[in-house]
């Protein structure tokens, strides 16, 4: 196991934190990876929001739940993020982000079913033709 370290949400000086991002600047840079996926422990999500937007989805388990969470909200509401240390976590051996990032790789697999489910989403919510479909 590695040493404690602090995991920026962006190494990026162009982000901006602290200011709400709309949706065309917040998920190209989520899909670019030039924003990290928060642990979902550090989201402060409205209400309203989380169930106009349907909650978590269930097909997804284990891996990728929190990107396309966070992918539903930001096309839903603005995006702020906090610079700072707000919580720590830690990942256990046994924890399913670990094996799949440490061990089977499964990360790097699950990518593909998340942007082929986002592909999707994106249709049904009328984003086909716009900056984040050709970001996607």
């Amino acid at each position: 196991m590695q040493d404690d370290f602090v995991h920026e949400i962006t190494n990026d000086p162009n982000v901006q934190v602290n200011k709400p991002l709309k949706t065309e600047e917040f998920l190209p840079l989520f899909l670019k990876r030039r924003v990290l996926p928060p642990p979902t422990t550090s989201l402060l999500v409205r209400r309203e929001v989380a169930e106009r937007i349907g909650g978590f989805e269930e097909s997804f388990r284990g891996l990728f739940e929190d990107q396309v969470f966070i992918a539903k909200v930001s096309l839903e509401a603005p995006i702020v993020l906090l610079r700072g240390v707000y919580e720590w976590y830690r990942q256990h051996l046994d924890s399913c982000t670990f094996i799949a990032q440490k061990i089977t790789g499964g990360n790097l697999k699950m990518r593909p079913t998340y942007l082929n489910w986002l592909e999707k989403y994106l249709s049904v919510e009328g984003f086909r033709g716009t900056q984040i479909w050709d970001e996607l």
